[in-house]
C-alpha cells in the first residue's frame, strides 16, 4: 500500500475510493466515501446499544427497539415514510441488534441519497415510540422468535450464551411473552421502557456512520452532518422511563485498558475511535471456571455432527496489534499436510475444520471465545477421544514451539493478510459501510480498513499468553449430534435446546492429556508435501460443500488466563521451524468484530503427487504425524498489469472477444482496464447431458466434484490464502468450473483443477468415497429441516420445471451410488464427452487467454462439442400452467388431459374450448375462460415445525427485455406496500416479500409468506384480496412516483460494476446461458425508460387478475405441524377468494380453479404445455453490445 498522507485513510493499492473522516459536534463519528462509480449509494449508522442492554424485566428490549425507531418519528411521523421513500427510488433497507451494536443500514439511488439520510438520522434522534404501533410490531418480533425456533444454529448459539453468566445469558430476540404478557402482568410499561433505553444509549457519542456515494466528499458531509445534527449528545430519560430499571449502564473509567494491553484497537475502553462514551462495560467475566473441561451434548433437529472446543479469553491480556488469536488460527486451522485437519481427514474422520475468534465484545475489557469447529463423518463421532487427542497434540505443538518457529509463523500470517489485503477487489457499497461504521467504535479513521485486515509486529508475550489460554484440558467441548436425541438431561429456557451438561468423559480427558504421536516441525523445502507424508492419503474438504450447515455465529468456551506459557523451545520440534514466505495455513480473514470469525481456509485446488497415495491404515487408526506446515506453491510473483489502468468510466456492454473457436471448445477473452488488480478470472462451463440426466447422474457429478475438491485442497491451500482460489459446482447444464487468482498461478491452478475432475484415480475416489457419500447425505437429509417458506418456494419451482430431480430422489439414488459410478462421470468429461465454455476475464492477455484455453482442451480430452439438439436437451423448460386443452368434468383430465379431449371429440361431446388460440406457451381457450389457479399442497417435509407457508406465484412469460423492466417495475412500485399490508398490519408473520422469479427463462411474480399463526388457505385469501386492493392504488400512483421508480430502474440496470468480480460475472452469463447478449442490460433500461402508468395497470390487467385470459396462478401451500394438506380446504378457499375478487371486478369468476396434491403431481406436470426453450446462440450470431449512448435515465 501506498503512503496516503498524515490522518489520511491508510487503503488497498487499488481502492480508487476517496475517505474523509469528521465529527459532528454531539459526538457522532463518521466517514464518507465517495466513488464516482455509484449509481446506488449506500449508509450505515452503528448505536453501542444491545442485548446486553436490556432490562431484566424485559428481555429482548434493545431488539425491539431496533423494530421501534422504524415506525415513524418526529419529523416524519408516517410508519412507513422510511421504507416507502427508499423502495420509491429502487433502494431497501435492514437493521440488525447484536451483543452491544444494533446496526441500521440502507441503500438508494444516488441522488436520493440526502433524503433518505434525513429519514434515517430522523428516526434514530427522534422516534415516535408510540404505544399502539409498538403494540402491533411486537407481533413482528414474536414471529421472528417463531421462525428462529427452526433453526439449530439459533437454538446453539442461545445455549452457549445461556451456558454462560449475565449479560452474555440474557435472552436476545425477544418473543410476546417477554415483551407483551409479563410485563402486562408485571404492570410495566414496554412503550416507556423504550423510550428510556432509546434516550440512555441513542446518544451522539455512541454513533457512528458510514455513508458511500458518487457526489463529492464535502456534499457526502453535509449530507451527514445535516441528517444527524439532531442526535442527543448525552443521555436523557428519553420520556417517561421506566420499563424496569436499565440494563447497561455509563459508568465512566469502567472501561480502563490492562496495562500494555495496545494501541487503542479494542483491547481496552471504547477502542481508538476517540470521542467515544464512557463505557458501560468493565471485565466481563461471562464464563467461568465451572465450564472449564465440561462436555455439552446437544441434540439437534438437524442431522448434525459438530464438535467444538473452545476457550473463553479476557481481551484484556492481549496485544491487540500483534493480533495472536489469528496466528493461532493461522496454524491450526491449516489444512494442509502435516496438520490436524489432513491427519484426521486422511483417517476418515471429519469433513472439514476451522480455527479461529467466536463471538467477542470490545466495549470495557471485553472478552472473546476462541475455537477449534470440526464437521465430524460418521466414523468421526465412533471416535471422538481419538479427535480430541489429536487436536490437543496440535495445540501443544504450537504452544511448545521456539521463538523463531512462532515469528516465523506470525511472519507468513501478517505476509498473507497484507497480500490479500492491498490486492483486495472492491467491496459491496452496503458491505463497505457496514464495515466502516463498526471500525469506527474501535480504530482511529487513518485505519478502519487496514487495522482489522493486517497484523502487527510480532509480539511473543502477547501471543504466548493466548497460547497459555488455549490449555487442551481447559476447553469446553460442545457435541452435537442425533445421536443424543432422548439422550439429554435438560431444555434451554428460550430456544428449547435439548442439552445435557457434564465433566468431559476420562477416555476423553486421557486422550487430551496424553495423546501419543510423532510431531515435529517439518523439513524447510520446495511446496508439497513433507518425506514422512509419502504414501499418506490426500485430505481436504472443509469448503463448505453439500453439508455446509447454517451459521451459528457464536463460540462459548472456559479458560482463564492465570501464566503465561513458558514453554521451552523445541520439546518435541526441530529447530528448522517455518519459513518466513506465506505457505499453506489456515485463512485468518479479517477481524471486524462482527458475529463469528471463521479462520477457514477454502481453497479447492491441487493434485500433484496423489498418485503416491494409500489407504488409510487398520481401525483403530495410528495416531499419526503432525508438523507445523511447509512452503506450498501458490504465492504469486507477478503483480504487473498488462495494461494500464484507464482514467475516465469505461463501456462495461462491450462484448469479450472470442479468441478459440472450435467444435467442442469456445474461448472468450476480456482484458480488464478499470480496475487496476493484478488478478483475473476464468470459467468454464462444461456442458454434458451426462450430469444431470437421471437421479443418479446428478449424484454421481455432486460426488465427483466434491472428491475433487478434497483431492486438490492440501497442495493448493496456499494458492487459496494468497488470493488464488478454485470452485467446482454441478449444474443442470454440467459442470462450473470458476477459478480467481493472479496470472502466474492460474495455469497451474487450471490443470491441476481440471486433472482432479477428469483424471482422478480409483484409488482416490475409493479413499474418499464414504466421507464425501457421508457428508451428502447429510446435507439431502438436513434439507427437510428448513423452514416453511423455503419449502413452499422449493416445492413450487419443483412444480414448474419439466425436469427437477427432487431432494428425495436424490436421497434415493445416494442410497445406490458407487465409486464405480463417480468414475464413469470423470470419464465422460475426461473422454470429451462435453462442450466447454470459457471466459478469461482481467488482468490476462489475449496470448495468455489462449495458452489457458489449450491447457483446458488437453485436460479435457479434446472436448468433441454437442449436437445442437443435445444442447436443447439439456437446457431446463418451465411448465405453462395454461392447460392444454378445457378439462372435462372428469377427474381423468389430470392424468391425460389430451387423451381425455380425443375420447370426449369421439363421442361427439360438445366440449368447451374446441376452439383455441394460442397464448404464451398454452392454450389459451375460448369460450369465456378467465384463467387459471392451481393451488398445490404438497407433503409438509417438516411437520415438526409449527409454522405455516405460502408461495403465491403468477406466472407471466417468456423472458425478454421489455417484461422483464415491467415486471421489476411492478415489484418495485409495490414490494413495500404488500410488507407494510401483510407484516405490519395484517400481522401475518415476520417473513413477508415480494419479488420477481425466473423459472428456466420465465418470468414470474412471487409472495412469500411465513406465518405461526394463519393457515395457508388464510394467506392465500389475503393475498388475493391485497392483490385485488393494489389494482386501484397502481392506478392512482402519482405521475412523479412512476418516473422514480423508471429512474430507479434505468440506474440499476446501467450501474457499473462494482468489483472485477462483478464485471466477470457479467460478461460471463450471456455465455453460460449462451444468448451472448451482453446489450440485455441496455435493452432494459431502454424499456424501462418507455414505461407508463397505462402500461403497469395494462401488465396487471393481463397477468395479475383473476378475470384475465393470461392470469396463471400457482399457489404452493406447507401446512405447518404435521396438518393434513390435500382436502383441507386450500382449493376452495382460493377459489372463493378468487370469486370474491372477482365480482368485486364485476367480472365472472374464475373459470378454472383446482387443487394438485403431492402425490398427484408427475400427472399434473404430464398434462401440461411447456413453454419453448430459449435460442442457443453461437459466436458469430451473438447480440453485441451497441455504440456508446445516452443513458435512457437521463432523458427522464
Amino acid at each position: 500500500m501506498g503512503d496516503p498522507g498524515p490522518g489520511a485513510v491508510v487503503t488497498p493499492r487499488a481502492d480508487a475510493r476517496v475517505y474523509k473522516a469528521f465529527t459532528l459536534d454531539n459526538g457522532v463519528r463518521a466517514v464518507v466515501i465517495q466513488d464516482r462509480d455509484a449509481a446506488f449509494a449506500a449508509a450505515c449508522a452503528n448505536v453501542q446499544c444491545g442485548y446486553f442492554d436490556d432490562p431484566p424485566a424485559l428481555p429482548g428490549l434493545a431488539h425491539f427497539l431496533e423494530h421501534a425507531v422504524h415506525l415513524g418519528s418526529r419529523r416524519f411521523p408516517d410508519e412507513r415514510e422510511y421504507k416507502q421513500f427508499l423502495a420509491q427510488h429502487g433502494g431497501g433497507s435492514n437493521a440488525s441488534t447484536n451483543m452491544v451494536h444494533t446496526q441500521y443500514h440502507l441503500k438508494v439511488a444516488a441522488a436520493h441519497l440526502p433524503g433518505a439520510l434525513a429519514r434515517m438520522g430522523a428516526m434514530l434522534s427522534a422516534p415516535l415510540l408510540e404505544a399502539e404501533p409498538a403494540g402491533r410490531e411486537v407481533e413482528n418480533v414474536h414471529a421472528e422468535y417463531s421462525r428462529n425456533t427452526n433453526s439449530d444454529a439459533r437454538k446453539i448459539l442461545q445455549l452457549r450464551r445461556s451456558l454462560g453468566r449475565a449479560p452474555l445469558s440474557k435472552f436476545s430476540t425477544g418473543s410476546i411473552a417477554t415483551l407483551r404478557d409479563a410485563p402486562a402482568e408485571a404492570g410495566v410499561d414496554v412503550a416507556a421502557a423504550l423510550r428510556a433505553l432509546w434516550g440512555r444509549a441513542y446518544i451522539g457519542p455512541a454513533a457512528t456512520v458510514a455513508v458511500l456515494g458518487p457526489q463529492a466528499p464535502e456534499a457526502l458531509e453535509a449530507a451527514v452532518r445535516e441528517a444527524f445534527a439532531d442526535m442527543p449528545a448525552a443521555p436523557h430519560d428519553g420520556g417517561d422511563g421506566g420499563g424496569g430499571g436499565g440494563g447497561g449502564v455509563w459508568e465512566a473509567g469502567s472501561g480502563a485498558a490492562e496495562p500494555g494491553s495496545g494501541d487503542g484497537d479494542g483491547g481496552g475502553g471504547n477502542g481508538g475511535g476517540g470521542g467515544g462514551p464512557p463505557s458501560r462495560y468493565g471485565a466481563l467475566a461471562v464464563y467461568g471456571e465451572e465450564q472449564r473441561g465440561a462436555l455439552v451434548r446437544v441434540a439437534p433437529m438437524r442431522e448434525l455432527r459438530t464438535l467444538e472446543v473452545q476457550w473463553f479469553v479476557p481481551y484484556g491480556v492481549l496485544s491487540e496489534p500483534s493480533k495472536p488469536w489469528r496466528v493461532a488460527g493461522h496454524v491450526l486451522g491449516h489444512e494442509s499436510y502435516g496438520s490436524a485437519a489432513h491427519l484426521l481427514k486422511r483417517q476418515g474422520l471429519i469433513q472439514s475444520l476451522s480455527a479461529g475468534m467466536g463471538e467477542e465484545v470490545r466495549l470495557g475489557r471485553g472478552f472473546f471465545f476462541w475455537r477449534l469447529e470440526l464437521q465430524l463423518t460418521e466414523a468421526g463421532e465412533g471416535a471422538v477421544p481419538h479427535v480430541l487427542g489429536t487436536l490437543a497434540r496440535a495445540v501443544r505443538l504450537l504452544r511448545t514451539a521456539s521463538t523463531e518457529q512462532l515469528r516465523a509463523a506470525h511472519s507468513e500470517a501478517a505476509e498473507l493478510a497484507s497480500l490479500r489485503f492491498d490486492w483486495r477487489d472492491a467491496s459491496e457499497p452496503l458491505a463497505a459501510v457496514k464495515d466502516a461504521a463498526f471500525n469506527l467504535h474501535y480504530y482511529p479513521a487513518p485505519r478502519i480498513l487496514s487495522g482489522p485486515a493486517l497484523l502487527g509486529d510480532f509480539d511473543e508475550a502477547a501471543l504466548r499468553r493466548l497460547l497459555a489460554v488455549l490449555e487442551p484440558a481447559g476447553a469446553q467441548v460442545l457435541w452435537a449430534s442425533r445421536r443424543w436425541a432422548g439422550l439429554t438431561s435438560s431444555k434451554e429456557r428460550w430456544y428449547g435446546a435439548s442439552y445435557s451438561l457434564g465433566p468431559l468423559e476420562a477416555e476423553m480427558s486421557e486422550a487430551i492429556q496424553s495423546y501419543p504421536g510423532a510431531d515435529a516441525a517439518v523439513p524447510r523445502g520446495g511446496g508439497g508435501r513433507a518425506a514422512s507424508e509419502a504414501g499418506c492419503s490426500g485430505g481436504g474438504g472443509g469448503g463448505g460443500g453439500d453439508e455446509e450447515m447454517a451459521d451459528a455465529a457464536a463460540a462459548v468456551a472456559g479458560a482463564d488466563a492465570r501464566s503465561p506459557a513458558g514453554a521451552a523451545a523445541g520439546a518435541g520440534a526441530a529447530a528448522a521451524g517455518l519459513a518466513a514466505a506465506p505457505r499453506s495455513i489456515s485463512d485468518p480473514g479479517a477481524t471486524t468484530g462482527q458475529g463469528q470469525q471463521q479462520l477457514k481456509g477454502r481453497g479447492q485446488a491441487g493434485q500433484e503427487q496423489q498418485q503416491q497415495q494409500s489407504a488409510p491404515g487398520p481401525w483403530p487408526p495410528a495416531a499419526g504425524e503432525l508438523h507445523l506446515p511447509a512452503p506450498g506453491w501458490g504465492l504469486p510473483r507477478d503483480l504487473s498489469l498488462r495494461a494500464p489502468r484507464a482514467e475516465g468510466a469505461r463501456d462495461w456492454r462491450a462484448a469479450p472477444e472470442v479468441v478459440w473457436e472450435e467444435a467442442g471448445l469456445c474461448c472468450w477473452h476480456a482484458l480488464d482496464t478499470g480496475f487496476g488488480l493484478p488478478k483475473a478470472h476464468v470459467r468454464l462451463h462444461l456442458v454434458t447431458p451426462s450430469a444431470y440426466e437421471t437421479p443418479a447422474a446428478a449424484v454421481a457429478t455432486r460426488l465427483l466434484l466434491r472428491i475433487a475438491e478434497d483431492v486438490l485442497l492440501p497442495e493448493a491451500y496456499v494458492a487459496d490464502l494468497a488470493g488464488s482460489a478454485a470452485a467446482l459446482e454441478a449444474l443442470q447444464t454440467g459442470v462450473r468450473v470458476a477459478l480467481c487468482g493472479y496470472p502466474d498461478v492460474l495455469p497451474q491452478l487450471l490443470r491441476r483443477a481440471l486433472d482432479a475432475i477428469a483424471g482422478v484415480t480409483e484409488q482416490q475416489v475409493a479413499e474418499r468415497f464414504a466421507t464425501m457419500a457421508g457428508r451428502m447425505r447429510q446435507a439431502l437429509v438436513n434439507w427437510h429441516n428448513n423452514n416453511p417458506g423455503q419449502h413452499a418456494e422449493y416445492a413450487a419451482e419443483h412444480a414448474l420445471q419439466a425436469r427437477h430431480h427432487h431432494t428425495d430422489a436424490l436421497l434415493s439414488a445416494l442410497s445406490a451410488a458407487t465409486p464405480a459410478d463417480v468414475l464413469r462421470a470423470a470419464r465422460r468429461l475426461g473422454t470429451g464427452d462435453c462442450h466447454c465454455d470459457m471466459l478469461c476475464y482481467g488482468n490476462l492477455s489475449s496470448d495468455e487467454a489462449r495458452a489457458l484455453a489449450s491447457d483446458a482442451r488437453r485436460a479435457l480430452g479434446a472436448p468433441r462439442g454437442l449436437h445442437g439438439c443435445v444442447w436443447s436437451a439439456v437446457r431446463g423448460r418451465a411448465v405453462d400452467l395454461s392447460p392444454c386443452v378445457w378439462p372435462p368434468a372428469s377427474p381423468a383430465w389430470l392424468g391425460a388431459p389430451l387423451a381425455a379431449a380425443r375420447e370426449a371429440a369421439a363421442a361427439g361431446a360438445a366440449f368447451p374450448g374446441a376452439a383455441a388460440a394460442w397464448v404464451g406457451g398454452g392454450r389459451a381457450l375460448e369460450g369465456g375462460r378467465r384463467g387459471v389457479a392451481v393451488t398445490y399442497l404438497p407433503e409438509n417435509p417438516n411437520p415438526a415445525n409449527k409454522n405455516h407457508a405460502l408461495y403465491y406465484y403468477l406466472q407471466v412469460g417468456p423472458d425478454d427485455p421489455s417484461q422483464q423492466a415491467l415486471l421489476d417495475a411492478f415489484v418495485q412500485a409495490s414490494s413495500r406496500r404488500c410488507f407494510h399490508a401483510l407484516r405490519t398490519q395484517q400481522r401475518l408473520g415476520y417473513s413477508v416479500s415480494l419479488h420477481a422469479n425466473t423459472v428456466c427463462r420465465v418470468l414470474g411474480l412471487a409472495v412469500r409468506v411465513q406465518s405461526p399463526e394463519a393457515p395457508p388457505a388464510l394467506l392465500a385469501a389475503r393475498v388475493s384480496e391485497w392483490l385485488a386492493a393494489f389494482r386501484g392504488e397502481l392506478e392512482g400512483l402519482a405521475d412523479e412516483e412512476v418516473e422514480n421508480h423508471k429512474r430507479a430502474l434505468c440506474e440499476r440496470y446501467l450501474e457499473p460494476p462494482k468489483s472485477l468480480r462483478d464485471a466477470a460475472l457479467r460478461a460471463w452469463r450471456p455465455i453460460e446461458r449462451r444468448t451472448l447478449d451482453w446489450a440485455r442490460r441496455q435493452a432494459k433500461a431502454d424499456a424501462a425508460a418507455r414505461i407508463t402508468k397505462a402500461d403497469l395497470t395494462a401488465f396487471f390487467d393481463r397477468h395479475l387478475s383473476p378475470a384475465s385470459p393470461g392470469y396463471r396462478l400457482l399457489c404452493t401451500q406447507i401446512w405447518g405441524g404435521g396438518a393434513p394438506a390435500a382436502g383441507a380446504a386450500g382449493g376452495a378457499a382460493e377459489e372463493a377468494a378468487a370469486a370474491a375478487v372477482a365480482a368485486a371486478e364485476g367480472a365472472p369468476p374464475v373459470s378454472f380453479a383446482f387443487e394438485v396434491a403431492g402425490s398427484q403431481l408427475a400427472a399434473f406436470k404430464a398434462s401440461q404445455p411447456l413453454w419453448l426453450a430459449p435460442a442457443v446462440a453461437r459466436p458469430a450470431t451473438a447480440v453485441v453490445a451497441v455504440a456508446a449512448v445516452s443513458s435512457p435515465a437521463a432523458a427522464l
